[in-house]
């Protein structure tokens, strides 16, 4: 009996320092980085623009048709392309301001939808160059930015501090 109180004894030790042992440390948590929507961009966006403009502008859901239904830019969007967007323009129709933050499906529907842009822009050159010329100075200053699958439309009184938001939004 003695002999098997040891080989017990022995096991029950060996246990205790199983369990207590060596405990490897947790790695170091990693940062986790946020990740970029269209409407994270356009919310940088609107905070600059609240920084810079006391004007009141309209949101837009680019997806959304009951939102769009009077929203000429949509006119020259293939919406098929688009993962995510949105909009803000002015609300006075005395405003050229139209901003658009687009997350395309793929690099090609990226592609598609700048060249979709272009086309857009076009419309308010052709609206606003006859209209209000103050105004479409704004539109002449125009700014039409990709990087990656996000695409930027930035008409405004603010286009360069605009665009330099939308820079730094998605780095």
């Amino acid at each position: 009996m003695k002999p098997t109180l040891k080989i017990l004894a022995i096991n029950f030790v060996c246990l205790i320092f199983a369990s207590c042992g060596y405990q490897r440390k947790p790695e170091k948590e990693q940062m986790e980085v946020p990740k970029i929507t269209a409407k994270s961009v356009m919310a940088n966006l609107e905070e600059t623009l609240k920084k810079k403009s006391d004007e009141d502008y309209v949101e837009v859901d680019l997806l959304d048709a009951g939102q769009t239904q009077y929203f000429f830019p949509l006119n020259f969007l293939d919406v098929a392309d688009v993962k995510e967007g949105y909009a803000i323009q002015g609300k006075r129709v005395t405003q050229s301001a139209l901003i658009m933050i687009i997350e395309a499906q793929n690099a090609d529907a990226a592609k598609n939808l700048e060249k979709c842009m272009e086309k857009v822009l076009s419309e308010q050159i052709r609206i606003w160059s006859d209209y209000l010329p103050a105004e479409y100075d704004y539109v002449k200053n125009n700014k039409i930015e990709r990087e990656g699958n996000f695409i930027a439309y930035i008409t405004s009184k603010y286009a360069d501090a605009l665009k330099e938001t939308f820079d730094k939004s998605v780095e």
